[in-house]
């Protein structure tokens, strides 16, 4: 479960970083105002739509894991871009990093399970 927590810290910090991002762009302060709304609004729609556990799409879990990854390695790769290529990395690997444990140790297969099982009630 540690995992898990681990991998919502990441997805809030990587909203964090869109919005950082959009707010440094450079140009004039409206602009910034809309970036650094609009990305991480952006970001949590497409995450809503297409990586989050209960999205309503017929994705497999693990799938739907693997893209929220890629989503957020983006995200690091877009830090990166914007002048901050340390911190850009550094999300990006901690994101592979997660991901990796959470699919080695099967524990995005048994929190399907588990709420497949809490939605029957018989959790």
């Amino acid at each position: 479960m540690l995992l898990l927590a681990i991998r919502f810290l990441l997805e809030l910090v990587g909203l964090g970083a869109l919005a950082f991002v959009g707010a440094t762009v450079p140009s004039e302060t409206a602009l910034r105002v809309v970036f650094g709304i609009g990305a991480p609004l952006g970001l949590a729609v497409v995450w809503a739509l297409v990586a989050a556990p209960k999205a309503d799409n017929p994705l497999p879990l693990r799938t739907r894991s693997l893209l929220g990854s890629a989503l957020l390695v983006g995200v690091g790769l877009t830090l990166a871009l914007a002048g901050q290529p340390a911190w850009g990395i550094g999300f990006a690997i901690a994101v592979i990093a997660d991901q990796a444990l959470i699919v080695l140790l099967g524990l995005d297969e048994s929190t399907a399970t588990i709420e497949a099982l809490a939605t029957k009630g018989s959790i």
